[in-house]
This record gives C-alpha cells, structure tokens and sequence, in this order.
C-alpha cells in the first residue's frame, strides 16, 4: 500500500532564528485565505509584498509564510507545474528586507484538491478541532497527488509520487511527516 504524508516546512535557521517571510496584517486577499481550494482569479503580483529579515536571502523551495500561507520558489514551481500539472495554483508575489537591499519573487501556492476524506468514527474532536495524527479513508485520499482535507484545511498532504519527486529534484525545505495521516483500510 502506497503512503501519505503530511508536507510540512524546514525553516532555514539564521543567527539562531527563523528565518521566513511576513506578511503584516495579512491573513487573506480579496476574500481568499489559500485554504479552500478554488482557483484565485485574476490574480495581480502587486497585491502582496512580503518582508524578510535583514542580511542576505535565505529562501527555501518551501516554507511558510508567517501567517500560515505555503509559499513555493519559482524553481519548485516549475518542477511542480511540469511534474503534477493541476494540482497548485501559483500565486507569483515579491519580497524583500525593509532596506530594500534586493528584491525576491516567490509563489503562494493555493492547493486546488480539498477533499472529504475523513474517517469521521475514528477521528477524535478537542475543542471543536480535530486531533493529530489525522485518519483518512485511503480509497479517496490515494486519487489526489496533493491534497488539502475538507474540516481541516491547514494541513497539506502528498501521496509517495510527490515525495518522490521532491526528494529527486531537490526541492529544499520540505519535510514529510511520516506519522500524520493515518490511512484506514477501507
């Protein structure tokens, strides 16, 4: 039986510190909070500018934003766009230090497969949310390459092939959490 992982970031660590990209005051645009799947339309690169630390760029292929959002390279976009077409929307942005001292364009990346998937009898709920690790009904989840789950969007998913992929192409900054899903055997 093939397997799923949770997708999770590998944060570059700098003078012993997160080193990522803030958004301030930005937790959706135009409505969108790049949880629900539907693609974004007409999406202009001016919307969103991010804001790193100071010094030198310390970008990954993956990470997340402060504010949750999955952000992805333009190097990992294209390997992503050719490799698992359909999947991700790229939603191009720029960032930079508050000096200025260089400009960077990077992706949000709107997962476009939400899907039911929960084996809601084996799932345990604590304060209206449901618990880690996730137990997700195999027949559904092993259609979608990547994958959010709908009633519990934050999480990203991949099957193996995804995995696969980024582990071929050195897409940098991702890591696979082997203990969350659970898939049930049905």
């Amino acid at each position: 039986m093939s397997k799923v992982y949770q997708l999770l970031p590998k944060f570059a660590i700098v003078k012993n510190a997160i080193w990522t990209i803030d958004f301030p005051m930005l937790a959706s645009v135009n409505g969108f909070w790049f949880v629900e799947g539907t693609i974004v339309p007409e999406w202009d690169i001016d919307l969103v500018f991010g804001i790193c630390p100071e010094g030198r760029d310390h970008s990954v292929d993956f990470m997340l934003g402060t504010n949750g959002w999955p952000l992805f390279s333009n190097r990992a976009r294209n390997i992503i766009e050719k490799r698992i077409p359909n999947a991700i929307q790229f939603l191009p942005l720029r960032y930079s230090p508050p000096s200025r001292s260089f400009t960077n364009e990077f992706n949000i990346g709107q997962v476009l497969n939400v899907v039911d998937a929960l084996e809601r009898a084996e799932n345990t709920v604590a304060y209206g949310q449901f618990v880690f690790p996730l137990r997700l009904k195999t027949s559904v989840v092993m259609k979608y390459p990547i994958f959010r789950v709908k009633d519990s969007c934050v999480q990203i998913f991949v099957r193996d092939d995804v995995k696969q992929i980024f582990e071929e192409e050195l897409i940098t900054g991702a890591k696979f959490c082997t203990d969350n899903p659970v898939l049930s055997t049905s």
